[in-house]
């Protein structure tokens, strides 16, 4: 029997990590949002939109994962709040994640032109010329927060703290099913410390870093929390990242 080609060993994947689980505890996230934002003093008519976590072409179990804060605009999930309450509504946005981080995984923002896109070509393991967009490398890309801003930026406070509680389970299983060999959380303490527990990742300080503030494991995952790479030196970030995790450091 022939060797299953990248594309048929990251459908199976896909299979496997999308399932009726995934859809629901990001269906159960949805409406603690908009629940949340229902609420008085909340603006109800600013558009949103819905990130999954993003499986490279190339990417295999044991690879490697870049987690960030909240995806900074993806035009391709959108949605308002009014869209959303329905059930043919929630279906939708479903069908347009399923569209967008699974079956074609080609749309969002350059990856060249953000701090984070940068820096995850840095730590991915392969060649750096990945093209104009994340589908291409070995890697599999997350974020914290599952809904943020449609025209950019990061959810606000009530959001992320609706959100919290599912986007903790949702990243678990994340982890669990995709089992990245080293996972690097590029969202500074801060965003990082309300998901410690619940993963129930070992991790200590770091020592002699400026950038890379825990380094440790959960299960047989690295695990490494560095500062957000915005404004950041990135090649001193790069290097702290590789010498914390024991990769080989680019000279």
């Amino acid at each position: 029997m022939a060797d299953a080609t990248p594309n048929s060993d990251r459908a199976q994947l896909c299979a496997n990590l999308y399932d009726a689980e995934y859809k629901q505890l990001f269906l159960e996230l949805l409406c603690k949002h908009v629940e949340e934002a229902q609420k008085p003093r909340r603006k109800p008519s600013r558009e949103w939109c819905a990130n999954w976590v993003s499986v490279g072409k190339a990417y295999k179990a044991g690879g490697r994962m870049i987690v960030g804060r909240a995806v900074n605009g993806w035009k391709n999930t959108k949605f308002c709040l009014q869209e959303v309450q329905t059930k043919e509504g929630k279906e939708k946005l479903v069908a347009s994640c399923c569209q967008s981080f699974v079956d074609e995984f080609a749309y969002g923002k350059p990856c060249s032109i953000s701090s984070i896109g940068r820096m995850a070509r840095r730590v991915a393991d392969g060649p750096r010329d990945w093209g104009s967009c994340w589908n291409e490398p070995k890697i599999a890309w997350s974020n914290l927060m599952k809904i943020s801003p449609e025209k950019g930026g990061n959810p606000p406070e009530w959001s992320f703290c609706a959100q919290l509680p599912t986007a903790t389970q949702l990243l678990k299983l994340e982890l669990a099913r995709l089992a990245p060999s080293l996972v690097v959380f590029l969202t500074g303490m801060r965003w990082f410390e309300p998901f410690l527990e619940p993963l129930g990742a070992h991790v200590e300080r770091t020592k002699d870093c400026q950038f890379v503030l825990l380094c440790g494991h959960l299960g047989e995952s690295i695990i490494i929390v560095s500062e957000h790479p915005a404004r950041r030196p990135e090649e001193e970030l790069e290097s702290e990242i590789r010498r914390c995790a024991g990769l080989q450091v680019n000279s």
